[in-house]
């Protein structure tokens, strides 16, 4: 992946995660501080997986399908990250990482990316990171 686009994923962007089953699809909101998302090799990325509403719609999707999308958006300039892959979920985490809250990673096997200039019409400024956020994002 190059560093220009990589540089969509720091510091700390949303972005929202799209899965596919026979019942439908689903897009769930993620997101972090810096580093939540990590760029592993240049075909792969992965990111933590946090206590929820424990409905496990994405990755309950994610098991039967592993077909998955991220969408990132830099709320600044309007520029938006799409990157495509297949998902497979880490269900066992070392306990440092329960202990901040992580319960599962996902990595992606990048297979698309696309990168669109100007694409969200919309513009906002940086306040600051919820209050809500751990260490770990």
């Amino acid at each position: 992946m190059p560093k220009p686009t990589r540089s969509l994923l720091h510091p700390g962007r949303r972005n929202s995660t799209r899965t596919e089953s026979s019942q439908g699809l689903d897009v769930s909101h993620r997101g972090g501080l810096p580093g939540f998302v990590r760029v592993v090799s240049p075909s792969e990325l992965c990111f933590p997986d946090f206590s929820g509403n424990l409905l496990f719609n994405t990755l309950g999707n994610l098991e039967v399908d592993a077909r998955a999308g991220l969408l990132f958006i830099d709320f600044q300039s309007g520029r938006m990250l799409h990157i495509i892959g297949r998902a497979r979920i880490c269900w066992d985490v070392p306990e440092t990482m329960r202990s901040a809250g992580i319960e599962r990673l996902i990595f992606l096997d990048i297979q698309c990316v696309v990168n669109r200039d100007h694409a969200f019409p919309h513009l906002f400024d940086f306040v600051s990171y919820s209050p809500h956020l751990g260490a770990e994002g």
